[in-house]
């Protein structure tokens, strides 16, 4: 299981409480036919590099970063975009408020997630067949003034298993054996960072955010 701490400037809306239930019952809840029976990660929004200029293709970037104090953060707001972070077990889930006056994209198919080990992949997100997770992917667009919310799983982390069906495993392992060899493996994960890469389309020139979440404690969870 994955915590992550966040102060959160503004409640979400009936709306998007409603998008996230939607987004539990039809996305996440077939991932979760395998528990997390081991220990709980606390992971925080470290860094967000954004560029400085968005209307200059391969541009200057900027990095963003907060200060580690227990609580962290999971809400990140620019010139062009709000957003609010959830990571859980296997996945995370966003929403992302457009504050220009056009329409901005998400290019899902150059999205992708960098895992602890440094190796990267790509992501599906709401809408993606789980047989197509390979596929080529389409852009997401949110009109000026209105918000986005969406799920983001790796790929890589979905599999099929003839009893139990599809899956995915869990953003950080966190099986329990021996007490002192699996207290070991988790606390190697601590100063660890997972990294997702949103390309979007700000005025029809791609930019990157490159969100650098840290694995920053764990505890048991018997």
């Amino acid at each position: 299981m994955i915590w992550l701490y966040y102060m959160q400037s503004k409640p979400l809306t009936k709306i998007q409480k409603m998008i996230k239930k939607l987004f539990y019952i039809l996305v996440v809840l077939p991932f979760l036919f395998s528990s997390c029976a081991g220990y709980s990660f606390l992971v925080v929004l470290e860094s967000v590099e954004s560029p400085v200029n968005t209307k200059q293709p391969f541009g200057e970037n900027k990095i963003t970063t907060f200060q580690n104090d227990g609580k962290g953060t999971c809400r990140y707001e620019d010139n062009y975009i709000d957003i609010e972070w959830q990571v859980e077990d296997k996945n995370f889930f966003f929403t992302m408020r457009n504050k220009t006056k056009h329409i901005i994209k998400i290019n899902w198919e150059e999205a992708c997630c960098v895992d602890y080990n440094g190796m990267a992949g790509k992501v599906i997100h709401h809408g993606t067949r789980i047989i197509d997770r390979y596929e080529k992917q389409g852009f997401s667009a949110i009109p000026a003034g209105t918000t986005l919310s969406d799920i983001i799983i790796p790929a890589d982390n979905i599999s099929y298993n003839k009893y139990s069906g599809w899956g995915s495993k869990s953003l950080i392992p966190c099986k329990r054996g021996n007490s002192i060899e699996s207290t070991e493996i988790a606390s190697s994960f601590i100063g660890k960072k997972i990294y997702i890469i949103l390309p979007i389309v700000i005025e029809n020139i791609q930019n990157e955010y490159t969100f650098a979440f840290n694995i920053v404690d764990f505890w048991d969870n018997f």
